[in-house]
């Protein structure tokens, strides 16, 4: 090269990055340069987590080698309204100098990977619609968009795949998650907590947007009462606009359990080995899952207790016999299945197993759920993804805002199974009386 371009060269990789950023910017930065291999971004929405991470990207692109980071999303389309979006963004608001930062990449839009040129390091984004662009091959960093929409399993092998540094950005909308008992408690994880607050560049009416979920209540005689901070309605007032887990999710981040939810809470299960039958709901690319239950009466409450056997994708029949022979199911004990498989049921019968289609006629999804929660739902320590699927379940909710009857057709396959199970097994025989029900 000769010395005039190799001195512009030079020149060229010196100039800074000037970056119009928040303070989580400058977070993710200092977290990583700290040594944290996890770097969380838990909050409100608009709080800049998406795009700071971006910018981040964007950052150590410039000051990394031949480097390969990747951007994963549960689905492209979602993928291209958010961290994509976000990235190209960035992209056009950074500099270098009076250059634009986009100028310094080869864009391939086949496989949406952006290449610096300067460094030769690649910024990939895709989605985990097929499980198996998780087992791809090994990367140096790793962001996770709207982590709480990718399963743990998925989570895993990406992470056992990343040499250096993992993101996680999310809205707490879930209860309970993986994320908070396994990633959240690493040593070497730093947890970012920020609301739309720390957003410099919100627009008043982006503003005014998020903070039309604020509970608003009324007393009886007129008087009303914002609950900026979520403290709880003062006795007497009614609610009379927003949306007290909206608020508490998407303008605090706050974790907080929606007023759609089907079950209120679960607990752990404090030693159960009275398993009387199972429920089963069969999947494919979706989980199958087959709960244990049981029923125990006590003080104030009965309790429904589940033991998860399996919950596994892509199982044939004869994986999942082969699953349920190696894990001890009692071939004795009735197995109620969803009924729209006659296939399946029958080749399990066919198998030594006991078998038969669970009720789903008019109106037996709802009346099941209003039989399972007169219980406290418990939960072996294995069975924390049907946990997770039990505290995640929802009721639809109709476009004026008011909650239905019908839940959400999405991870449902854990609360199908175990509404199967013990509803074969209990309501007719053993419901808890009328007086425990609650109100859905």
């Amino acid at each position: 090269m000769p010395s005039a371009l190799l001195c512009m060269a030079v020149a060229l990789a010196s100039l800074p990055l000037d970056v119009s950023a928040t303070s989580l910017y400058s977070a993710t930065l200092a977290a990583d340069r700290a040594g944290y291999k996890v770097i969380v971004h838990e909050g409100s929405s608009g709080s800049s987590k998406t795009v700071s991470f971006a910018q981040s990207l964007l950052a150590w692109s410039f000051a990394e080698q031949e480097k390969v980071y990747s951007v994963v999303r549960r689905t492209m389309p979602a993928m291209k309204k958010g961290a994509l979006r976000d990235w190209q963004s960035a992209l056009g608001w950074a500099k270098r100098g009076d250059t634009s930062a986009a100028s310094y990449f080869d864009v391939n839009k086949t496989d949406w990977t952006y290449t610096n040129r300067q460094t030769g390091t690649q910024v990939e984004f895709f989605a985990l619609d097929d499980e198996q662009k998780g087992r791809g091959p090994r990367r140096d960093r790793l962001w996770l968009n709207e982590a709480n929409e990718i399963a743990h399993p998925a989570y895993r092998q990406l992470a056992k795949r990343t040499r250096g540094m993992i993101g996680l950005d999310y809205n707490p909308s879930m209860q309970r998650s993986y994320i908070y008992s396994d990633v959240l408690t690493r040593p070497d994880c730093i947890h970012i907590h920020s609301t739309y607050k720390a957003n410099r560049f919100l627009t008043p009416g982006e503003v005014r947007e998020i903070e039309a979920e604020v509970p608003v209540y009324e007393s009886p005689s007129g008087v009303t009462f914002t609950d900026w901070d979520l403290e709880g309605k003062p006795e007497g007032y009614r609610l009379v606009s927003g949306d007290p887990y909206e608020w508490a999710v998407f303008g605090l981040g706050r974790r907080a359990a929606p007023g759609e939810s089907v079950y209120r809470a679960t607990y752990e299960s404090a030693g159960f080995s009275d398993w009387e039958a199972y429920g089963l709901d069969f999947g494919y690319k979706h989980p199958t899952v087959l709960l244990a239950v049981g029923q125990r009466d006590a003080p104030g409450r009965a309790e429904m207790h589940f033991d998860q056997v399996v919950f596994s994708s892509d199982l044939t029949v004869d994986d999942l016999a082969d699953l349920m022979d190696r894990q001890g199911v009692d071939k004795r004990k009735p197995i109620h299945a969803d009924g729209a498989r006659p296939e399946m049921i029958e080749a399990l019968r066919r198998k030594g197993y006991n078998v038969r289609a669970a009720d789903k006629g008019p109106g037996s999804v709802f009346a099941g759920i209003q039989f399972l929660r007169k219980y406290r739902l418990c939960f072996t320590g294995r069975s924390q993804e049907s946990r997770d699927q039990f505290e995640d379940y929802r009721l639809k909710k109709h476009v004026d805002g008011t909650v239905t009857d019908v839940p959400v057709k999405l991870n449902d396959d854990a609360p199908d199974a175990g509404r199967y199970g013990a509803v074969g097994a209990y309501m007719k025989s053993r419901a808890p009386s009328a007086s425990a029900s609650l109100p859905i």
